[in-house]
């Protein structure tokens, strides 16, 4: 299997990565043959009320069963981000002392956030992806 190759033909550069069978010609800049693994952190909310996402977050799990407090997560600047995504998911069901969800909430360090991206019910997650000025929910469920 090869590992990464470059591939011209009919004046297209690309990058198939995975796979055996040749591509002609690529159907995208990067074509990917088999699966693909990103980073995976999960998160304790009830250790932190803020969490400010890295470089290296794709997928963060944030976990509010414990928690009782409202739960921040601080995208990055929506500038140096343009064209990342990233995947924030509510695990667990914490309440508050008056008995209303713990609520995951999502802002960015600079720049916005599309409305409507707080995760509010147990197990709601979005699809984030950064334009270079917003970052807007490119995908929800929950």
């Amino acid at each position: 299997m090869t590992i990464c190759r470059s591939l011209n033909s009919n004046s297209e550069t690309g990058i198939a990565i995975g796979g055996t069978q040749l591509l002609n010609p690529l159907p995208a800049q990067c074509t990917v043959v088999g699966a693909i693994a990103t980073a995976v952190r999960k998160v304790d909310a009830s250790k932190s009320g803020l969490l400010n996402l890295t470089d290296f977050d794709s997928t963060v799990l944030v976990d509010t069963s414990q928690a009782q407090a409202d739960v921040t997560v601080a995208l990055p600047s929506a500038f140096p981000s343009k064209g990342r995504q990233v995947t924030i998911k509510r695990t667990g069901a914490g309440k508050k002392a008056d008995g209303t969800a713990v609520p995951v909430l999502i802002t960015a360090t600079a720049g916005t956030v599309e409305s409507g991206a707080n995760l509010t019910s147990a197990f709601s997650s979005a699809i984030l992806v950064s334009d270079g000025s917003q970052w807007w929910v490119v995908g929800r469920s929950g």
